[in-house]
């Protein structure tokens, strides 16, 4: 399926207004833990590391139906982002979010490092490893979310198809980290970022760049 691309003034209008809406979107629907963030501040979020796990459980049904979203602009841009939001936040409840909630567990149990090298002093040798476990979550999270919105894959399936992705495509993986460094930069220049573009763009980023891809695992999944 070719892939469809905005070149008039009007489709690039229309794009970057899609995007701003899907923002707002996905961060009403983490409105938890976006108020606990401006609540507490990113810089004393450590202190309310159990709230954030809790809070940030609605994340993960939002970042698929937002994959599911951005997708659609590239190969359906005719489509209602508001209403396929809505009807992909809902469908996403299912037991097909586990993958991405041990990913959230994992990151809370990791929140702990620092008290626990405090205690223990001799596990301090282990932090490289918990750095790759959080640099394989961090990768692996956006794989999964693309899986889950777009196949309708077993959970081990969906595991499966996440690492051999992981793997097989680097570039999907460098793309996540550097668009990451990115927005820390960004939001300390651009705070107002947040609102506007970050997570849908990086959605909508991820999505074209694995576009054809995609496609043809649609087009074989029929």
């Amino acid at each position: 399926m070719k892939k469809i691309v905005p070149t008039s003034f009007h489709s690039v209008t229309q794009l970057i207004i899609r995007l701003i809406l899907l923002n707002v979107i996905f961060l009403l629907a983490s409105f938890p833990v976006v108020c606990l963030l401006l609540f507490a501040g990113i810089e004393r979020i450590h202190s309310y590391s159990l709230l954030f796990f809790l809070f940030s459980l609605p994340v993960a049904p939002a970042s698929v139906a937002l994959f599911r979203c951005t997708f659609s602009l590239i190969d359906t841009p005719e489509e209602s982002v508001y209403k396929l939001f809505l009807h992909s936040y809902k469908q996403a409840y299912s037991k097909e979010l586990i993958p991405l909630f041990f990913i959230h567990s994992l990151f809370f149990l990791l929140s702990f490092d620092t008290t626990i090298y405090a205690l223990f002093p001799k596990l301090s040798l282990l932090s490289p490893f918990y750095f790759i476990i959080r640099f394989v979550g961090m990768g692996l999270y956006p794989i999964f979310c693309m899986e889950i919105s777009l196949f309708k894959n077993p959970i081990r399936a969906v595991v499966q198809n996440g690492f051999i992705l992981y793997f097989s495509k680097p570039l999907l993986i460098l793309l996540t980290i550097g668009y990451f460094l990115f927005m820390l930069l960004m939001l300390n220049e651009l705070p107002a970022s947040l609102v506007f573009f970050s997570f849908s763009l990086f959605a909508y980023l991820y999505s074209s760049f694995n576009y054809s891809a995609l496609t043809d695992r649609i087009a074989k999944s029929k």
